[in-house]
């Protein structure tokens, strides 16, 4: 048994062998519980998509991904995600967008290899690989990565190729290098590509028809064509940035740092618990993990408030949407998802 506190209620939910089950608490939290260990969580709205992992007797580890709308049904993506064909990795940089999933997998031998994007619906819960000449497995591909950012129906990635060079003779500069970085966004069931990225260059949300990108230090605003909106320089590289509205987020040094995306002015600074990492901003409000306690604060006056403490190493993930908090908890193998409705959040 799994047990949490939310809001100062205590919340118990039992991890059933072989069933997958939604059940309400108290609290009215909505959990969704499941025999296997959540590694990922993927949310959009009022839907999740859940990250499934286990390991057979073999030795071989197996993976699958539920969709879950809580008060609705449980349906689970389509598709080959356990066998003994070599060490992989499924499922990786899953990203929800409306309804439509997206991730790619990874294959590793003498080098990493790249085999997808691809997407599935919950209309069409079978993947379809998106075609594109950077990730195609042992054809080519290698040492290739992609990301992913959404925001209701927006979808873009970012792709790039990265290795280590010792030195001359086979490089001026000795280190990790990228090459290839490229951002798309993806319309018609296809990748179009937007514009090429400096190396380093990291995707780090969209909202609003803006593509939020870090460079070092530096945060810059694009659209969806590439165009420069705005751009905000920081004194140290951030640990994390999101967008939201009017609000542009940066974690820099245990301090929230909250700017004005349409001007790059600094609205305010506001402290985090000590260790706090940010995983979220909707509304004004920025959800962030310190410990075993899952926070929300209020961008307008910095006030904070716990919201759910979880069991220590517990916490798999946590994510704030416009429609609420979900938050995974690992116990005894096994795994549950919460939902917490924004109408049961503080404002």
């Amino acid at each position: 048994m799994t047990r949490f506190i939310f809001s100062g209620v205590a919340v118990a939910a039992v991890l059933a062998c072989g069933t997958v089950e939604a059940s309400s608490s108290a609290s009215r939290a909505t959990a969704l519980v499941t025999q296997r260990r959540v590694v990922g969580l993927a949310a959009g709205g009022a839907h999740v998509a859940v990250h499934l992992q286990w390991k057979l007797k073999s030795g071989v580890v197996c993976d699958s991904v539920l969709f879950w709308r809580p008060g609705g049904k449980v349906s689970r993506v389509a598709g080959r995600g356990c066998d003994g064909d070599g060490p992989s990795s499924y499922f990786d940089a899953l990203t929800l967008a409306g309804t439509r999933l997206v991730w790619v997998n990874h294959f590793y031998g003498n080098f990493s290899y790249c085999y997808g994007p691809f997407t599935a619906t919950l209309r069409a819960l079978k993947p379809v690989r998106v075609p594109n000449g950077v990730c195609d497995r042992l054809d080519g591909g290698q040492d290739s990565s992609w990301d992913f950012a959404a925001a209701g129906h927006l979808l873009v990635a970012h792709s790039y190729e990265f290795g280590y060079c010792g030195g001359p003779p086979e490089c001026d500069t000795r280190g990790p290098y990228q090459t290839g970085v490229t951002l798309y966004s993806f319309a018609g069931k296809r990748f179009s590509k937007i514009a090429s990225l400096p190396a380093f260059a990291q995707l780090r949300d969209v909202d609003g028809g803006r593509i939020l990108l870090q460079q070092d230090q530096t945060l810059q605003l694009v659209d969806t064509r590439g165009a420069p909106l705005a751009s905000v320089q920081l004194a140290e590289r951030p640990a994390a940035a999101l967008l939201s509205g009017t609000d542009l987020v940066a974690a820099v040094g245990g301090s929230l740092l909250d700017y004005d995306p349409a001007t790059s002015g600094l609205r305010a600074t506001w402290p985090m618990a000590p260790h706090g990492r940010l995983g979220g901003l909707v509304g004004g409000r920025a959800m962030y993990v310190a410990g075993t306690q899952l926070h929300l604060l209020r961008l307008s006056d910095g006030k904070d408030r716990v919201v759910a403490t979880v069991p220590w190493l517990a916490l798999a993930r946590a994510q704030l949407t416009s429609a609420g908090l979900f938050f995974a908890a690992n116990g005894h193998g096994a795994g549950t998802v919460t939902f917490v409705p924004t109408a049961r959040l503080p404002a």
